[in-house]
């Protein structure tokens, strides 16, 4: 941008090597095209780069992984490690979540200015020698993932010009208490060019009123007994186990079945397995005291138990390492839902970022399925969620990680309302946010993607740590969860050096936040349309 506003600038640029796709990347990318569309002196540039340069290979135990430097020649072979791997696609030229983000990105017909009282949008045909008469425009509306109506729009827009288009009779569907969503696509009308008919060239949405809220008012409260160690609630064909020195839940049962694995319950959690990009700017090193916060046993403060109209429980935690606190509120009822309070405040920190703000808990690996309203179907991250769009989305739990060329941070949603995480049989909890939270759901534990270097407090700034490759991805039998206030960006700059950019961090000196959820027993996720008024 400096650039393009400097009057001594006389010739067109292009950048010969931008947006680092290495590994879990391409955030802010954007960024980068909101400034370029906006000067006529850049031109664009060429994103480093196409396609991960690993070679196949297979371990010992026969299974196919992507080799890359360290992997080849005697011990002690200089190598750049998996710098050789920065692709938007893999070796094998399957794309990647970023690869759909530069897909949209680049796209050259917008949608802009939808007014659904007005019924028009106004569209854009960015192209510079092509109309739009080889492509078919659609639209979709939907409420909570359901369609209310499709339709067709005909227009033809020259290059560079802009139309404002009239749809005639969709605003009365945009009059509902419920939120509603509008998609335009733009399709390929035949074979052209090695495009095929149907593709879609590009697409948008926009989003209308805001999202339905759980109702929790009227509802019975649980009650409360003790022990020694532990403070039992119970209710109907429900109790929920909290343990009085770490004040974390270690039981949650519903009509006989179990929902916490191995007493791991909802706990505060500040880290995420590193990225390429993270372990470029010596992340690991430098934020090591989040890690550690993240794995200390919790020791529960000023534990309040309340039992009457409100039964619940409070503590507070304190992180040393970060100077951080944490409050924690549970307001648990008795048909077994749960309201989870959180206050953290971290402005006493001295570190320069937090990897992440958020919860985690296990399931056993009985819950297979993830349904969710949110941003998807891909994974999304604060900087690098342009091609996701609000929707319904279902997914097996299995399939909810993107296997990078080296283990890594992956799989994350934003923007999400409410999160059901399922058996085969329907059952099982949704986590209904207050606005909204971010979440991993996943068979593969952070611990698993997570390497070596993120355990090495000595690593030097940018040195390859000891890779896990492909094949090191290996699904566990629980369910790893997390529902965060926040995760920061992947990055997208370089892979040597840069952090996300300024929006997309999370610093400390900032961080007196709230966020809540309730998690609420389900038999099946079609009832919680049901709760939500």
């Amino acid at each position: 941008e400096n650039y393009a506003k400097n009057p001594n600038s006389d010739r067109p640029l292009i950048l010969c090597e931008y947006a680092h796709a290495m590994g879990n990347s391409l955030g802010n990318f954007i960024d980068y095209w909101d400034i370029i569309r906006k000067y006529p002196l850049l031109q664009g540039g060429c994103i480093w780069d196409w396609v991960d340069q690993g070679l196949a290979q297979k371990d010992a135990e026969g299974k196919p992984f992507w080799a890359f430097g360290g992997d080849f020649g005697p011990t002690g072979t200089p190598s750049s490690g998996d710098f050789c791997c920065n692709g938007l696609i893999l070796p094998d030229r399957t794309t990647k979540p970023h690869t759909e983000e530069m897909r949209k990105v680049y796209q050259n017909v917008w949608f802009k200015n939808f007014n659904a009282q007005k019924e028009t949008v106004d569209i854009y045909n960015e192209n510079f020698f092509i109309d739009l008469s080889q492509y078919n425009l659609f639209y979709t509306i939907k409420s909570n993932g359901k369609v209310l109506k499709t339709g067709q729009i005909a227009a033809n827009v020259k290059p560079q010009e802009t139309k404002t288009l009239i749809i005639p009779g969709i605003s009365k569907y945009f009059n509902a208490k419920n939120q509603v969503t509008i998609n335009f696509e733009v399709k390929q009308k035949a074979d052209t060019r090695y495009i095929p008919a149907g593709w879609i060239v590009a697409r948008d949405q926009f989003v209308v009123n805001e999202y339905a809220k759980l109702a929790l008012n009227k509802k019975a409260p649980a009650t409360v007994t003790q022990n020694t160690t532990n403070l039992i609630f119970n209710g109907s064909d429900f109790s929920v186990v909290f343990d009085k020195t770490s004040g974390q839940m270690t039981s949650y049962k519903y009509k006989g079945m179990e929902y916490v694995s191995d007493r791991f319950g909802l706990k505060p959690f500040f880290w995420r397995a590193s990225t390429d990009n993270d372990y470029g700017a010596g992340l690991p090193r430098k934020l090591k005291a989040w890690r550690e916060a993240s794995y200390i046993a919790l020791k529960a403060e000023n534990l309040q138990v309340k039992n009457g109209e409100n039964t619940s429980i409070s503590c507070e935690y304190n992180f040393p390492q970060t100077k951080t606190t944490w409050k924690v509120n549970y307001t648990i009822y008795k048909d077994g839902a749960i309201r989870v309070e959180n206050s953290v405040n971290a402005t006493a920190c001295d570190l320069p970022l937090i990897p992440r703000i958020g919860m985690r808990m296990q399931l056993p690996g009985e819950f297979v399925n993830a349904e969710y309203y949110g941003r998807g179907p891909w994974a999304n991250y604060e900087d690098r969620k342009t091609s996701t769009f609000i929707d319904r989305y279902k997914s097996p739990i299995i399939n909810m990680v993107d296997k990078y060329v080296m283990t890594q941070e992956n799989g994350h949603h934003t923007d999400a309302s409410w999160l059901a995480v399922t058996q085969q049989t329907g059952k099982g909890l949704a986590f209904i946010a207050d606005g909204k939270f971010q979440f991993n759901v996943s068979n593969y534990l952070l611990e698993t993607v997570a390497n070596a270097e993120d355990w090495n407090n000595d690593a030097p700034v940018g040195t390859a740590p000891k890779n896990k490759h492909y094949n090191e991805y290996r699904p566990s039998n629980k369910v790893d969860l997390f529902i965060d206030y926040r995760m920061m960006g992947v990055g997208g700059n370089n892979s040597w050096g840069e952090w996300p950019m300024l929006p997309y961090r999370i610093i400390p000196k900032d961080t007196n936040i709230s966020y809540s959820f309730t998690i609420v027993p389900i038999d099946n996720t079609a009832s919680i349309d049901k709760m939500l008024k």
